[in-house]
């Protein structure tokens, strides 16, 4: 069981997250502020991350998040409305390890969370 902090402003889609998602460990977040202080206190093993939060954009807290040595090692995905390529060439540049434009495949999803949430077979043969 993974611990997984989604970070989300629309609740329809964080119900459908927190289902999809119910064998894991959830924090909910509803901006960015309240995100960035729960990954500090839960220490997620994946972030789920939306780009047009209120408070603290998607963007910037990526970039808090990569920048601190406790959590620069955190997958973050991000789920978000945004499919321009800049967008996702943002995303990327700025830590995030994986992209997913909504409307989108729940079985890709799942794939891409269990993918992130796998150990690197690099990483797991020098631990």
């Amino acid at each position: 069981m993974a611990n997984i902090l989604i970070v989300e402003d629309e609740q329809a889609l964080t119900n459908l997250l927190a289902e999809i998602f119910s064998t894991h460990q959830l924090a909910i977040a509803r901006d960015g502020e309240e995100g960035h202080e729960k990954a500090r206190e839960s220490r997620p093993d994946l972030i789920i991350l939306d780009i047009g939060l209120p408070t603290l954009d998607g963007l910037t807290l990526c970039d808090l998040l990569k920048s601190d040595p406790e959590l620069k090692h955190v997958p973050v995905l991000i789920l978000t409305g945004r499919g321009r390529i800049q967008d996702i060439e943002d995303a990327f540049s700025r830590g995030a390890d994986d992209y997913i434009v909504k409307l989108f495949s729940l079985r890709i999803l799942e794939g891409r969370v269990e993918a992130l949430l796998s150990p690197s077979p690099v990483l797991a043969a020098t631990s």
